[in-house]
């Protein structure tokens, strides 16, 4: 594995799993964490097992939504440049053979990806349609969930829909809540 940085901030970094025998595919894997944490080293054991199988994996890193800074759409941007700077460095890194996958939030930045640049993609309980959940739970008491920031994804117990959190994600990822930024903010089909 090495470590690129694909903007000038800490965070705007990717690691790059090459495999033994390359199977010819590319993943861009994204990690989750709500928008405002998380890190690629999360998703190591998945990036190194799909090398194992011969995919190429960059696991990539955002700037993450935190104390007002960083809000929507910095994530979008940081994704999207991260995948132009592989296209632009990394030789076999080209646009007809990526997929973008991820889980929760990465889920959703891989659906970002994956319908803005026209590749596959996988949404691994993404939270895709926000202005939807949040007309749907305008009751809802939103409360920040802290997850250790070095738990593999596979760890974390997904087995059930936390709605205070997910909506206390959507306050915290956008600077004001109304229809115009909750549709922005929201991946549609």
């Amino acid at each position: 594995m090495k470590t690129f940085n694909y903007g000038k901030d800490e965070l705007q970094a990717l690691d790059l799993y090459q495999p033994k025998e390359w199977n010819g595919k590319t993943l861009v894997l994204i990690h989750g964490g709500g928008w405002w944490q998380g890190d690629k080293g999360k998703e190591k054991e998945v990036a190194t097992g799909l090398a194992i199988e011969g995919y190429q994996v960059a696991a990539l890193n955002y700037r993450l939504a935190t104390q007002a800074k960083n809000l929507f759409p910095t994530q979008d941007e940081d994704v999207e440049a991260a995948y132009t700077w592989l296209l632009k460095n990394i030789p076999d890194f080209k646009a007809d053979n990526i997929a973008f996958i991820g889980g929760s939030t990465g889920g959703h930045l891989a659906a970002y990806l994956g319908l803005t640049k026209g590749r596959p993609f996988v949404s691994l309980s993404g939270l895709l349609d926000l202005k939807g959940f949040y007309e749907n739970h305008k009751e809802t008491i939103p409360k920040q969930l802290i997850i250790a920031p070095d738990l593999p994804s596979k760890k974390i117990d997904q087995a059930g829909a936390n709605d205070s959190y997910y909506k206390w994600i959507i306050e915290n990822l956008l600077a004001s809540i109304n229809d115009d930024s909750l549709e922005k903010a929201s991946i549609f089909f």
